[in-house]
């Protein structure tokens, strides 16, 4: 599974959700990561999972984990 990952200044990163023209924005709320789908700014440099908080880490894989499994059906509101 390919994964893109960039990370913008304020220390939000965007997933390219694999099998999907999707993007999802990952952001800290009350001590916990959220994510919502999104759009990629342009111009944000592509950054490695290894180089992410290990709590991100986790979410990420999850996340694209669901993506790859369900498809298209991953961008219904319900998901």
């Amino acid at each position: 599974m390919q994964l893109t990952i960039h990370a913008d200044e304020s220390g939000q990163y965007f997933l390219r959700v694999p099998r999907s023209s999707g993007v999802l924005r990952w952001y800290v709320d009350d001590d916990r990561w959220v994510s919502v789908p999104d759009n990629l700014p342009a111009g944000l440099p592509e950054v490695d999972l290894a180089a992410l908080p290990v709590a991100l880490q986790e979410e990420i894989l999850a996340a694209a984990v669901r993506a790859e499994a369900m498809g298209a059906q991953f961008w219904t509101e319900r998901n």
